[in-house]
């Protein structure tokens, strides 16, 4: 019943994505990337609805591990080396059009082999820490492969595949299996975190960083192998320092909190030591975070820009010298930004992006980039419905302890995106959209025939919303 409500729902997006398209026609995307979503979809619905079948369900947890890895190597392999051919197609290279940072990794990456150190890695300018961990370790893969990028794409996909049996691990131990069994297929075919193991791009680490520090931060608390736990958290946590420190800080929260509401009877209780420790760390955190890092001090700036670019150093680049329609039209982007619509709709973001604006490329926006993500975002777009049931199921059920880490981490990591300028940017909402996922599983796992009833009336509202968000795109901005 919900393969087939969901196959409708699909279908229903893909029109809205066509009638979007022939609306904004001298603004939107080349035709191309229509077909090239539907071909996405049509892949994903495949494996995603092969993989529900109820003989998947019924295999062990040894064997279902061994399955799931597999199901995902396939896909993510598969849809990289599709990914490689559009590349050489579009710029005769493995990178795509507009790789800036992809190609500032690999370039550093291509000197750090030849001098494998940090003195190395520091020496080079323009790096920051949570820039600096991806490029040193690919510089490794380079070293004994004389640059291959490939071998670097093929052991990010391996990355991301052992990425889903985490997250399988860790809903099986804070929930039941079958949840556990869901959110790993629906990781399996989440398109948007796939993207990322075809491009060199520090993503499917921080994915890793997430699973691999929550899994070993439950097992710990667990009284699981309380040794390599412990070293597994450093290293996941470690992970997203060198890869995204506002990262850090969220994985580090959620762990303390999940201390908190734990079952007490696997573990002793905390003692008052650390959880006056525990505030001292979010309040200096916090202050640290939003008053000393070029992050915390951007962030503070764009605080009422909910649409995702800079207001005073964006530049439109048009013919009829329209620059000054961005600056008349601001005052309506700080009015949806601090209108009481900005959090409901952060659990939405990031939208479909079918149009194309006039922008100046210093401001670091890749258009093309977001094009091949329409599909992928529109699959979770739609599932998003079971994020809402979820959150209400959890707490009705009692479940928010259980599930703290995951929950914490997501609204703290979310309300990061909020007061930042990312709130629409893929790249930025990567970590949010993997963290939905076992919620989302939570919702599935409890619909009922009144649920289903009304999806379609959220698909409904859904897909004007992805209408809007591409004229508001196009409006701000004088294009239309």
């Amino acid at each position: 019943m919900f393969l087939n409500v969901f196959k409708n729902q699909i279908i229903l997006g893909v029109i809205t994505i066509i009638l979007t398209w022939a609306i904004f026609m001298s603004r939107a995307m080349p035709v191309f990337f229509i077909f090239y979503n539907i071909f996405v979809l049509s892949v994903i619905w495949v494996g995603f609805s092969r993989s529900m079948q109820p003989i998947n369900f019924k295999l062990s947890p040894k064997s279902f591990r061994r399955k799931i890895f597999w199901v995902a190597f396939v896909f993510r392999f598969v849809y990289m080396l599709w990914l490689l051919l559009l590349w050489y197609y579009y710029t005769d290279t493995p990178f795509s059009v507009e790789a800036i940072d992809a190609l500032s990794f690999h370039s550093v990456a291509v000197k750090l082999a030849d001098n494998l150190s940090w003195e190395s890695l520091f020496k080079i300018k323009g790096f920051s820490l949570d820039d600096s961990l991806y490029p040193f370790l690919i510089s490794f893969i380079y070293a004994i492969s004389d640059n291959s990028v490939f071998l670097v794409r093929v052991a990010q996909v391996i990355v991301s595949s052992f990425s889903v049996v985490l997250l399988y691990d860790i809903i099986r131990v804070i929930d039941t299996d079958r949840r556990g069994r869901l959110s790993a297929i629906i990781l399996a075919f989440a398109g948007s975190i796939v993207f990322y193991t075809g491009v060199h791009m520090k993503e499917t680490l921080m994915v890793l960083s997430v699973f691999l520090s929550m899994r070993s931060g439950i097992y710990l608390l667990n009284g699981r192998r309380v040794l390599n736990n412990s070293l597994l958290l450093l290293l996941g946590l470690f992970f997203a320092i060198g890869t995204r420190f506002v990262l850090f800080f969220v994985l580090l929260s959620g762990f303390f909190v999940y201390t908190f509401f734990v079952n007490q009877t696997r573990i002793r209780r905390v003692s008052w030591f650390w959880k006056i420790l525990i505030v001292l760390f979010f309040a200096g955190g916090s202050y640290f975070l939003v008053g000393n890092t070029t992050y915390g001090r951007y962030a503070k700036q764009q605080t009422s820009n909910l649409l995702g670019l800079e207001k005073k150093s964006a530049k439109i680049r048009t013919s009829q010298g329209r620059a000054k329609a961005f600056s008349s039209r601001s005052n309506l982007i700080t009015t949806v930004a601090i209108a009481p619509i900005t959090v409901p709709v952060s659990f939405l973001t990031p939208f479909p992006s079918i149009t194309y604006t006039n922008i100046n490329y210093a401001t670091r926006v890749q258009q093309t980039e977001q094009w091949y993500h329409i599909g992928n975002i529109l699959v979770l777009g739609l599932l998003s419905y079971f994020l809402f049931i979820g959150l209400f199921y959890l707490f009705k059920h009692k479940k928010y302890k259980s599930y703290s880490y995951i929950l914490f981490t997501f609204f703290l990591y979310m309300a990061a995106l909020i007061v930042s300028a990312y709130l629409t940017s893929i790249r930025f909402n990567i970590i949010k959209l993997v963290l939905i996922i076992p919620i989302i599983a939570y919702g599935i796992d409890n619909i009922a025939s009144k649920h289903l009833y009304r999806w379609k009336y959220y698909t409904l509202l859904y897909c004007v919303l992805i209408v809007v968000w591409n004229y508001l795109k196009l409006a701000r901005l004088g294009d239309v």
